[in-house]
């Protein structure tokens, strides 16, 4: 394949366990202005800044035999510049990525880059997982976050290995509002903070009055289901625990955090506590909602509150390029449907859902994906690799993976599919090079 280069791996020694977060920083210098090519793997989450400003979040699922990286083009000017990478290792098999050892790989062409990293405690390990088949809640106190110089350590280099181009668009996310629909007063009723979190959270007392209440709760839509990472800003003391919970729609008016047919138990929200000031609150890794319910515990009012956002990540961009106007109003809605629902599911890969699983699964690329996104946007690039890494992801036999690359699972029906797929790609695109 063209393009492929050798990255070399690297990570922070005694930071290999489950569900631990680790931050990478990378100096270089150019001695004249000059357009730089950034290329960034990982084994995991990350959220990659260059100087300052958004580089990168990945990576994009790979079969572990078959690694790839993204790659970034940035006009720099001559001097210092740094590279930021907040990294958390899951530790465990999800939809997304196979249980493989931690690593992160950033290659700057042309230029030496000098590494260091340090773990970072303020999260504590293994609390829930979000569900069976994705990775963790964030169970993160603020207040322990490092100083801007403190506790910086070499980095372990590993061998160096190929790495392909992932050969799709870059996702880069999107920022959406938050409309705010309701808000009040909270009494917590029920145990201890991690005596079973989303029991915790649910059973607050929303509608007790100002007087004697022992925090503040908002709550927010989306529009529609959405994968993302909210932000809230607040302005609370040192020591404020601010949860995010999260649903795809409202039980009894109220979020409800749990992940419906998770095969397990769930939990779907992240805790934070305040190192106080005003500060931003939200998960590193994206989460599936529609639904937003923030609760903080402490001595607060509707002041407390300075703004909510999204950072949304989609594939797909909000309006397509294929339209359809018959006249009838029903039959236009049911296309926007397929619309929205295809941009929700589509990011690094055509997935099920952008909540609960978030697992490629073949039927979705092949048997919808592929025919709605035909006739509405220009960009069949998703489909081409969900094709070509069903194949690098078969069994032994040679039966291609029906869900992969993360829990890698085998039904004849879709392997059959696939082989009707290869060609109807074929048809639409004129990509000969794919047979």
């Amino acid at each position: 394949m063209d393009n492929v280069i050798e990255m070399q791996p690297m990570w922070l020694e005694n930071c290999r366990g489950a569900d631990r977060y680790v931050e990478f920083r990378g100096v270089f210098r150019l001695h004249e202005r000059a357009r730089c090519r950034i290329q960034l793997s990982g084994a995991s989450w990350f959220v990659a800044k260059l100087d300052g400003n958004f580089l990168a979040e990945g990576p994009v699922r790979f079969a572990h035999e078959s690694p790839v990286y993204e790659e970034v083009e940035r006009e720099l000017e001559a001097g210092s510049h740094s590279i930021m990478a907040t990294v958390h290792h899951d530790g465990v098999a999800t939809r997304m990525l196979e249980e493989m050892p931690p690593f992160l790989a950033v290659e700057v062409e042309g230029v030496a880059v000098h590494w260091e990293a340090r773990p970072l405690e303020a999260w504590r390990p293994e609390v829930r997982r979000l569900n069976p088949e994705l990775s963790w809640m964030e169970w993160c106190d603020t207040r322990y976050f490092p100083n801007e110089e403190e506790d910086w350590r070499e980095v372990e280099m590993a061998a160096a290995r190929a790495f392909a181009p992932h050969g799709l668009a870059n996702i880069v996310p999107r920022t959406l509002p938050m409309e705010e629909i309701g808000r009040g007063h909270l009494q917590a009723m029920f145990g201890y903070a991690q005596d079973d979190p989303p029991v915790g959270y649910f059973l607050r007392d929303l509608d007790t009055a100002e007087v004697g209440a022992e925090g503040a709760w908002w709550r927010f839509d989306l529009g529609q289901v959405r994968l993302g990472r909210p932000q809230i800003e607040l302005e609370v003391p040192a020591g404020t625990i601010v949860e995010l919970g999260y649903s795809e729609s409202l039980t009894g008016g109220r979020v409800a955090p749990w992940l419906n047919q998770s095969m397990g138990l769930s939990c779907h929200l992240d805790h934070f506590v305040a190192c106080g000031g005003r500060q931003q609150f939200g998960p590193l890794s994206p989460r599936g909602m529609r639904y937003v319910e923030v609760h903080v515990i402490g001595k607060v009012g509707a002041e407390a509150m300075h703004g909510a956002q999204f950072l949304e990540r989609s594939y797909f961009p909000p309006d397509p390029v294929g339209k359809f106007e018959c006249g009838d109003a029903l039959l236009e809605e049911i296309w926007r449907t397929g619309v929205r629902t295809l941009r929700a599911c589509a990011e690094d890969a055509i997935v099920d859902c952008p909540t609960r699983e978030r697992g490629q699964w073949l039927g979705d690329v092949v048997n919808v994906g592929l025919a709605t996104a035909a006739c509405t946007f220009d960009d069949l690039r998703l489909f081409r690799r969900g094709l070509v890494q069903a194949a690098e992801c078969a069994r032994a036999d040679g039966m291609v993976a029906s869900l992969y690359p993360g829990h890698r699972t085998y039904l004849s029906s879709y392997a059959l599919n696939w082989v009707e797929a290869c060609w109807q790609y074929h048809t639409i695109t004129g990509d000969r090079d794919l047979l």
